[in-house]
């Protein structure tokens, strides 16, 4: 039985398409995955859907026993039986739970009064048949990662009940920031719900997870389906080569520079509100991996060097710098020391989205540019072009604002930004978030030329398998703690051995120990 039908689906923005003649198809009980570069209009293709763009003329939509021709208007959706989990979750840290999850039926509410007893009992009750043990009371903001995109999940589920009927469940990247047990979690919860008779419509970058969860693969390259195909036909091969056109591109190495046995960094008792005694060292050249399960601390650790969060002790030493105590730190000082940070979360931290590319990527040298009192622009747009070419940002032109671009795009711009000031000490935190594949391989050819001028790379992902293969060093962190350190070559067993065997608040530890084990 098919639920979801699109037929004909094109968009142009002033001329230009980004997507042409789209064809899905979601059924019943099923799990498709939706994968594409940035850039290939996945994201557009999910906002046409949601009734956020609309779409040209002459496409079709059948759901459930409903067809249109027309744009949906917002809020239409849901009561078409079709419910949204976004990367961002789209929920309020400081609502309970239950307000969280009911919020947009209390909204609607007539009575002049909530009884909230019973919809307390009613949320636990909810919770539980979705096997979550969770106080409804609690704030949201207070859990972790999983737990609330478990709660942004369950919600989403609960408005499809009751819109009526099988409906469609679309999740846009909302594994991004999950750890591997807690995606092991969410799949179970995918499964059961795709069981239960909807149709989950599963947006990801991660070949991986697509590969391991879903039933069939929908590809997208340049706004147009290249391959709709059975999970079970395709490899991971396949599936990268249909996404970046051809076959599967060879990693852009870098001849690796032998790290310099000096100690150009040491940090030693660091302590802050979610680490404790954090000490490491690293040389020039080299690149360390600071990682662990999300929610044990290895996430803070590179905010406090840079001092965009205060550290209450410990100290850093640069070269032979004299130690610096962590508490004293600022990122203005931590620049003066050839320091630059490039954070995770790109569009609130990393860039201006309302500004141009040549606003965002120069402003750490435009007084550079400056003869007297006056702006030299063209020689600043010209740099600035030059840059953008250099670190393969498309389009590369200065005028556009950033926000428009790709997330893999705007990441090689910010990057491109501080690593022209030839900083001694990178941080990097996941720095291939929401990144496509053909970005990704960028990424790391220019991580790794960086280390191989001699900078110490400073690398924080959740990502075990890409910690893996860059780094020179790995730095395990567990209930904020160090577990375990690892020089040379590491295995994602190792990593994962070191991060569950640490940790204390890990649900899934006797299970990931045997696992790993």
């Amino acid at each position: 039985m098919t639920l979801l039908r699109i037929d004909g689906l094109s968009k142009h923005f002033a001329g230009v398409p980004v997507l042409t003649d789209v064809r899905l198809e979601l059924g019943a009980g099923e799990i498709l995955g939706l994968v594409g570069q940035n850039g290939s209009g996945k994201s557009t293709l999910i906002k046409c859907l949601a009734g956020f763009h609309q779409p040209d003329p002459d496409w079709r939509l059948e759901i459930n026993d409903h067809t249109l021709t027309r744009p949906l208007n917002p809020g239409e959706p849901a009561e078409l039986g079709i419910s949204f989990v976004h990367q961002d979750l789209s929920l309020v840290g400081d609502l309970s739970v239950l307000e969280n999850l009911r919020l947009n039926r209390l909204g609607r509410d007539r009575r002049w009064y909530i009884p909230w007893r019973a919809e307390q009992r009613r949320a636990h009750e909810l919770l539980e048949s979705f096997g979550l043990d969770l106080d409804p009371r609690v704030k949201l903001g207070t859990l972790r990662p999983i737990e609330q995109a478990q709660v942004a999940i369950i919600r989403a589920v609960l408005q499809l009940r009751e819109a009526g009927g099988a409906g469609v469940l679309v999740l846009d990247e909302a594994t991004t920031f999950l750890d591997r047990a807690g995606r092991d979690s969410l799949y179970t919860l995918l499964r059961s719900i795709a069981a239960s008779g909807a149709g989950v419509l599963f947006v990801s970058h991660d070949i991986g997870e697509v590969l391991g969860l879903t039933d069939r693969v929908t590809v997208l390259r340049d706004g147009k389906v290249v391959r709709d195909a059975p999970t079970a036909d395709l490899s991971e091969d396949d599936i990268v080569g249909l996404i970046v056109g051809g076959a599967r591109p060879a990693p852009l190495e870098v001849p690796a520079r032998s790290p310099d046995k000096n100690e150009h960094l040491v940090v030693t008792g660091l302590d802050g509100e979610h680490v404790h005694d954090i000490a490491f060292e690293a040389s020039a050249g080299e690149i360390v991996g600071i990682t662990g399960i999300v929610g044990s601390g290895w996430e803070f650790v590179l905010e406090h060097l840079y001092g965009a969060t205060t550290a209450d002790a410990g100290t850093l030493r640069v070269g032979a710098g004299k130690p610096v105590p962590l508490h004293r730190m600022t990122p203005v000082r931590a620049l003066g020391m050839g320091m630059v940070f490039v954070p995770s979360s790109r569009l609130t931290q990393g860039v201006i989205a309302e500004l141009s590319l040549r606003d965002n990527v120069m402003l750490p040298v435009v007084g550079d540019f400056f003869r007297g009192a006056r702006l030299r622009l063209g020689r600043l747009t010209r740099a600035c072009t030059r840059l953008l070419r250099d670190h393969a940002v498309q389009p590369p032109e200065p005028a556009r604002p950033i926000g428009t671009l790709s997330g893999g795009n705007q990441q090689k711009a910010v990057l491109g930004k501080w690593l022209q000031l030839a900083p001694g000490l990178v941080l990097l935190s996941e720095p291939t978030q929401g990144v496509d594949v053909g970005a990704r391989q960028l990424i790391f050819r220019i991580i790794r030329e960086s280390a191989a001028n001699g900078a110490v790379v400073l690398y924080a992902s959740g990502d075990w398998d890409e910690i893996a293969r860059l780094a020179d060093r790995v730095v395990v962190i567990a209930d904020g703690r160090v577990t375990a350190t690892f020089d040379g070559s590491v295995s994602v067993e190792q990593i994962a051995g070191a991060a569950y065997r640490g940790t204390r608040r890990s649900a899934d530890l006797a299970r990931a120990v045997e696992d790993f084990a």
